[in-house]
């Protein structure tokens, strides 16, 4: 499994402290991580990068093809998701399954607004992806529980 999450520079030495703390108490076959530079981005609707320079960290783990495999690695990136935005990062959307949706908002504020755009651009979805599948009724139905009250 592949997980990226992009922390400001600044920030990025005691994250990666921390998740090296995660990474070994949780016991993960860790086969491979980079480290990259990602220049700020403040243009882009989701930036990975949109108030400053930052740091990517790439990890590649390798978990059984099982249940629980599946399960450890999805508890594990949950756990580094809500390490990065602590640290005032983000994390690479379309390998993100299952990130609850107050998380992606936290991560990416201008959200929201890329849904309404996918929709007013394309009404009748045929540019599609996983990711947009996952999420799309999911920021429906938030903006409609906020346009109800």
């Amino acid at each position: 499994m592949i997980q990226e999450f992009f922390v400001p520079v600044l920030r990025f030495a005691p994250f990666f402290n921390a998740m090296r703390n995660v990474l070994w108490e949780s016991r993960t076959n860790l086969i491979g991580l980079t480290i990259r530079f990602v220049k700020r981005d403040s243009e882009s609707v989701l930036s990975y990068a949109p108030n400053g320079d930052a740091l990517a960290a790439v990890l590649y783990i390798n978990e059984p093809a099982s249940a629980e495999g599946r399960a450890h690695a999805h508890a594990l990136f949950q756990r580094l998701i809500a390490l990065a935005l602590d640290y005032g990062g983000t994390f690479y959307l379309t390998y993100a399954r299952d990130v609850a949706v107050k998380d992606l908002k936290r991560a990416y504020p201008r959200i929201e607004e890329f849904f309404r755009a996918k929709r007013r651009f394309d009404p009748e979805d045929r540019f599609t992806s996983r990711f947009f599948q996952l999420y799309a009724e999911q920021f429906a139905s938030a903006r409609a529980v906020t346009a109800a009250r």
